[in-house]
């Protein structure tokens, strides 16, 4: 009889919500004022209201709750605003119920830029991709999704994707500054277009306003940006309907990272490992990653004391600067810095001995002044997007090869992210100019 009760008593504080439209709580001055940082939770699409990785009757049992409490902090419960009207009241419900029914026509999400948008789930899912970041991370969802890409994914970059994407896919130019004409004749072609990219700071900053005129999507979720990429896969892979081989990839991204997370946890900081991560190599720019570049922040994660910092601004979001080898010999002498980790363009682009010419090529350029430096190699392919646990469990192995010793097989690991999650059949990971490192030699 008690549970009786309990139960009458619920359902009509349920219905009594849904039936009083004028009721919830009232947060119009604070309306589209846009968002300070990322959601704490990685699934970004608004209705998430309690921040785990689903949206489910949980949240709707959590905006019930917010409601009925009448007067909230508009800003830090924004994401139970799931029509994104500037209420969150009963309308928040039932659009989180058309969201678990599938129903729901369109969807308000957080951007990688901090900006709220809405993507209309209606649209027939055909996909463009820019930057091979946000190329894996479609092909992990659902490669057979992808009408057309850039220079660099279908012709630089094409032998990491041969075998997962059509060798004569379209190309829309420069992944920086894409022919916003060739976008749109993709768009007449299949009649609709989800545009997938990152950053408006990097890349196509003005193509929303380009393509306003047409039925274009422009989605722009973090792939490398600030070292986020799992509310990215998550997000894209909720607003595409692909959310199966999204959570096949948590399920091993989160083995790896918690791992990791949990043995360096116990390390003081100033016991930390100092380093920087640069770029070396005769075809890249001599420059120093800094705060926003994906692998300073992971650097971090695995323990890392980064001292990149000191070469930045606070005020840019991230930054990579240029460098002197007499700037490292000094950051070695006054600072402290014991580890170089370089990045090389590859594995998938590397010849044999890559890796180590690469190591070789740091080695005569640091060591001469700094000879107790520990010297590290790795391929960029594994440096940002989905594949970015790989070079987490390079960092964590190199930074504290006793604490790690016998944890991961690197290469195992890769093997499984390239056949299983990529879908690839050609790649072997043991074949691979993967890295080369001081406890290499």
């Amino acid at each position: 009889m008690v549970l009786k009760i309990r139960v009458l008593v619920i359902v009509s504080l349920m219905i009594m919500l849904l039936s009083w439209s004028g009721s919830g709580v009232d947060t119009s001055s604070n309306y589209k004022k846009g968002i300070d940082s990322y959601p704490t939770g990685r699934l970004w699409v608004l209705g998430n209201a309690n921040n785990d990785d689903y949206i489910n009757q949980d949240d709707v049992d959590y905006i019930s709750k917010v409601i009925l409490e009448g007067s909230v902090n508009y800003s830090e419960y924004i994401m139970c605003d799931a029509n994104y009207d500037g209420n969150i009241d009963s309308n928040d419900v039932k659009q989180v119920q058309n969201l678990i029914a599938g129903i729901a026509d369109k969807m308000w999400y957080v951007n990688v830029d901090k900006k709220i948008c809405c993507f209309n789930s209606t649209t027939e899912k055909n996909i463009l991709t820019i930057h091979p970041s946000p190329t894996e991370e479609v092909i992990l969802l659902n490669p057979n999704l992808i009408v057309a890409s850039d220079d660099y994914v279908t012709k630089t970059g094409y032998s990491q994707f041969r075998d997962i994407i059509p060798s004569n896919l379209p190309s829309v130019g420069d992944m920086f500054n894409p022919d916003v004409e060739a976008i749109i004749e993709t768009y007449r072609k299949y009649g609709s277009l989800i545009v997938v990219l990152g950053t408006a700071d990097y890349f196509a900053p003005t193509l929303e306003s380009q393509v306003e005129p047409f039925d274009i999507q422009v989605v722009r979720l973090p792939s490398w940006e600030s070292g986020i990429v799992a509310p990215g896969i998550l997000t894209l892979g909720y607003l595409l309907g692909e959310t199966e081989n999204a959570y096949k990839y948590l399920k091993w991204h989160d083995r790896i990272i918690n791992k990791i997370k949990e043995k360096v946890s116990s390390i003081q900081d100033e016991d930390k490992v100092k380093l920087i991560m640069i770029n070396t190599a005769p075809e890249d720019v001599d420059e120093i990653h800094g705060p926003g570049f994906g692998d300073y922040e992971n650097s971090e994660i695995c323990g890392g004391n980064n001292l990149a910092y000191l070469f930045g601004s606070a005020k840019e979001k991230w930054y990579a600067t240029g460098y002197t080898t007499e700037d490292i010999i000094s950051l070695h002498q006054k600072n402290g810095l014991e580890m170089i980790i370089s990045i090389f363009v590859g594995p998938f682009s590397a010849k044999e001995g890559k890796a180590k010419e690469y190591y070789n090529i740091c080695v005569n350029k640091f060591q001469p002044g700094m000879k107790d430096i520990n010297i590290c190699v790795y391929g960029w392919d594994i440096s940002v997007g989905p594949s970015y646990p790989i070079s987490m469990m390079l960092y964590a192995t190199w930074m504290y090869p006793s604490l790690f010793k016998g944890e991961f097989d690197i290469l195992d690991e890769y093997q499984y992210y390239l056949s299983d999650l990529m879908g690839s059949s050609s790649w072997n990971a043991t074949e691979m100019e993967l890295y080369h490192s001081y406890l290499d030699e």
